[in-house]
């Protein structure tokens, strides 16, 4: 049923993406995701040039879904990647793809100077994450951390922020869960 409401869903963005790509006749299409190849598709349906940006790399997942992320950057005219890792990783399994690629990475440069971290804990360690609730970005491991941390005597809490790609109850399900496992 979920594979059908997908399909659905792309032939309505399709059409609409479509419409729009004809009204507004951009001179470019910047894409930021591999996981919506649609505007890809568009931009050369509609002979505009496209630029994909890539910022993920999942050179652990099976090699059937590393190609389908992968697929839709051929139609891109170039491919900005923040990582030569993800370079390494798209030209992996398209080595067409490392001639259109370039790195550019990210643009926060950090301090001159960092400050240095406390000398000592006073109170309670505050720890945070921010960002999608995935099973590749992390927050398992910051919730075993802080649980690492409370059997090693040291009174610490974790705040979470964000939320689970739409679809993914699953995710916010196991993480709950792991929160709620005795330490």
């Amino acid at each position: 049923l979920g594979f059908v409401r997908v399909i659905a869903e792309s032939a309505r963005g399709l059409v609409a993406g479509l419409r729009l790509m004809l009204a507004e006749r951009p001179d470019v299409v910047y894409v930021n995701t591999v996981t919506l190849p649609l505007w890809l598709a568009l931009a050369r349906l509609t002979g505009r040039p496209s630029i994909a940006h890539v910022h993920e790399a999942e050179q652990s997942a099976h090699p059937v879904v590393r190609r389908a992320l992968a697929t839709p950057l051929l139609l891109a005219r170039a491919v900005v990647a923040n990582s030569a890792y993800c370079v390494e990783v798209i030209s992996g399994v398209y080595p067409a793809l490392r001639d259109r690629s370039v790195v550019i990475l990210n643009g926060i440069e950090g301090p001159a100077h960092p400050a240095t971290a406390r000398q000592a804990l006073d109170g309670a360690l505050r720890v945070a994450y921010v960002g999608r609730l995935s099973e590749r970005k992390g927050v398992d491991t910051a919730i075993k951390a802080v649980a690492a941390l409370r059997d090693a005597g040291v009174e610490a809490t974790l705040e979470i922020a964000g939320s689970a790609v739409p679809g993914n109850d699953g995710v916010v399900r196991a993480l709950h869960e792991l929160a709620d496992e005795p330490s």
